[in-house]
């Protein structure tokens, strides 16, 4: 069975944001946050927290949004 990518990178980061694991595996965001959804469900992952990240905006502007923070649960 092929290793979970996402699973890896939380385990190299201790805990991260959809963004901080989505440089890891270089994947696109939405697929990211779609596998950490169903790992939620599955009781592998669990939300600790919310932290403000940088994100790009139009206009070569840069806005603070808050984040999920996710971590392993075993």
């Amino acid at each position: 069975m092929r290793q979970n990518r996402i699973r890896t990178a939380l385990q190299a980061l201790g805990s991260g944001t959809t963004q901080d694991i989505t440089g890891i595996v270089r994947a696109r965001p939405e697929c990211v946050s779609a596998q950490l959804s169903g790992m939620e469900r599955r009781g592998q992952v669990r939300r600790i927290g919310k932290r403000m990240v940088p994100i790009s905006r139009w206009g070569h502007g840069t806005r603070l949004v808050p984040a999920t923070v996710w971590e392993l649960t075993c």
